[in-house]
């Protein structure tokens, strides 16, 4: 039904109204954050990659991401921060971006001591 429904959209405002309908379902957030985010309400995007930061990397890749083809470098580095904090997963795009910053900064300390725990991982 989901597939047939995304198939009847046909311009970007019945494609946000279906990510509308999706979002008020909790298993569909993630799939209306994607639709939000292809069809440029960011806003919307980066509120459920926030909300649902957890232990799992996906979230903070996307948002990492997100912040860094942006250039809100600051705001990757902060995600990047609570990413190494919390998460228990996949930490390398965490770390890259930590690694960045401190290059970027050029904070020698700080970039060979996250170089010598990314080596840890």
């Amino acid at each position: 039904m989901l597939k047939l429904t995304e198939h009847l959209c046909t311009n970007k405002e019945e494609y946000l109204f279906y990510a509308s309908v999706l979002e008020t379902k909790s298993r569909y957030q993630k799939k209306a954050a994607y639709i939000y985010h292809k069809y440029g309400r960011n806003d919307k995007y980066i509120a459920y990659l926030e909300n649902y930061l957890n232990r799992q990397s996906e979230e903070y890749v996307d948002l990492i991401t997100y912040c860094m083809e942006n250039k809100f470098y600051e705001d990757a580095k902060r995600v990047a921060d609570i990413g190494l904090e919390k998460c228990r997963e996949d930490l390398t795009l965490i770390f890259i971006c930590l690694l960045l910053d401190a290059q970027r900064n050029q904070d020698k300390k700080t970039f060979q001591k996250l170089y010598a725990s990314a080596k840890r991982c």
